[in-house]
């Protein structure tokens, strides 16, 4: 169907904001627009130019509201000049524009600017310092703020407005460039992941990719083209409210390959997936708007760190498997013939044998007292109150076995509690298997863990 035009607008820097699109359709083709409409996001897509000759493909589009001559849509991606080109460039260098993280620090201290309108950096404000480097499959990256402008018009009034942006730069090692700059930008996205887990880890929000940029040159032909891949990020917007989380480490103590040698220490690690689904949810469960959803995800973290340490290490089971099997076969015997001394019906022994695989499995608390010696993670100040570290694991898992199989949630200053000193034990341990440095932990990081017990006496007393 021809589309006269179309708009394609989101509030700048504001990627958990969707695209919002508007084609116009001629009068002749109005009858069309029902048909459109009616196809699914994922089979439709759609290509054009850009008032300044940019090719543009939407890949996704997802039609909301329909009126005449105009259909609106959302479109989570946005691809611009993603066109091959016959030959490999000589240079590429790619730009990925990160979600906020306090760890990507200016590219440049105290600048200012002068009545004549010089820009300069005081030499009293002067700071030397190196970005921040990781190592990708396309090339070194570097991490660092940098700051975007934009020109703004309030009641006839123009300015400009700058932008601080969290940014990843790229030098596209020989090797790695391509002709084809979506198959290298969508390459990127991937081999940037493992770094952005770690940068959420560590800033305790979730970092993720806003939108990634590559730029080509060819020397011969003197050409520069940009291309652009760009992405709606709904699930940052929570991020953006509880923005006030001190970081697990402070960016100034951090070394230029700090980040870089815990990425590929995490990429080393034989239970990478265990620490992955830990990270996604300690994060998860500091965003959590919900105090429901905080306790309930703390304690998968914590889990599902402590089960993949335990498979790893071969103490996630009391025996082993050829024992075991030997002691479940007399188990049944024994079962069998009891409920046929007392006569007792025969689903209520199957639902008992069928249980039976669970004595194998060694207890979560037993196993979270394993992970925590084998790692030196400390916990003292996490229950100052406790000589053992069991005794209060115990405790707060009753409560969580009472929340979730019986539906009694705890006190909210218990709750808060709970949630917090699991949050904190998960990080502490992964910070430990990770291999990080305790001079590199923020001074605030374990600041709040003064006022737990004082949370448990308010609930206890209210």
């Amino acid at each position: 169907m021809p589309v006269a035009s179309f708009d394609l607008t989101r509030r700048r820097f504001r990627p958990a904001d969707e695209w919002e699109l508007t084609a116009h359709v001629s009068r002749e083709h109005w009858p069309q627009c029902n048909f459109i409409t009616n196809v699914t996001a994922d089979r439709l897509e759609l290509e054009g130019i850009t008032d300044s000759g940019e090719g543009v493909r939407l890949p996704k589009v997802h039609w909301v509201h329909q009126t005449a001559g105009r259909l609106q849509a959302e479109v989570s991606e946005v691809q611009f000049n993603i066109e091959s080109s016959e030959r490999v460039p000589n240079e590429q260098f790619i730009t990925i524009r990160l979600s906020p993280t306090p760890l990507a620090l200016p590219a440049v201290d105290g600048l200012t600017r002068s009545w004549t309108g010089e820009l300069s950096v005081p030499p009293q404000l002067r700071v030397e310092r190196e970005a921040g480097i990781i190592p990708t499959d396309l090339g070194m990256a570097e991490l660092y703020e940098h700051y975007l402008w934009d020109e703004l018009q309030v009641e006839g009034t123009k300015g400009r407005l700058s932008v601080a942006v969290p940014s990843l730069h790229i030098k596209v090692a020989a090797e790695a460039r391509s002709a084809d700059p979506l198959g290298v930008m969508k390459r990127c996205a991937v081999t940037i992941s493992d770094a952005l887990l770690l940068l959420s880890f560590l800033s305790r929000r979730f970092v993720r990719w806003t939108e990634i940029q590559l730029h080509s040159r060819w020397y011969d032909e003197e050409r520069l083209v940009d291309a652009k891949l760009s992405r709606w990020l709904r699930s940052i917007s929570v991020a953006e409210i509880r923005r006030f989380h001190s970081p697990l480490v402070n960016p100034y103590r951090l070394p230029k390959d700090a980040i870089g040698r815990l990425t590929e220490r995490f990429r080393q690690l034989p239970f990478k997936d265990a620490v992955n689904a830990a990270i996604t949810y300690s994060v998860a469960a500091r965003e959590a708007l919900e105090l429901e959803t905080s306790l309930a995800t703390a304690f998968t973290a914590l889990e599902a760190l402590t089960s993949g340490v335990a498979r790893y290490s071969q103490k996630d089971r009391s025996l082993d498997d050829k024992t075991f099997t030997a002691l479940s076969r007399h188990l049944k015997k024994e079962i069998a013939q009891f409920f046929a001394q007392k006569e007792l019906s025969e689903e209520a022994q199957e639902s008992i044998v069928r249980k039976l695989p669970e004595l194998q499995r060694q207890p979560i608390i037993a196993q979270i007292i394993a992970m925590l010696s084998q790692y030196g993670v400390h916990w003292a100040d996490l229950w100052p109150n406790e000589t053992e570290v069991s005794t209060g694991l115990r405790k707060a898992f009753s409560r969580r076995n009472a929340f979730f199989h019986g539906g009694k949630f705890p006190a909210p200053g218990q709750a808060l509690a709970d949630a917090h000193r699991l949050c904190v034990l998960t990080e502490r341990a992964l910070y430990s298997i990770l291999e990080g440095r305790s001079d590199w932990l923020d001074i605030d990081a374990y600041r709040d863990t003064q006022s737990l017990s004082r949370m448990e006496a308010e609930a206890f007393h209210s």
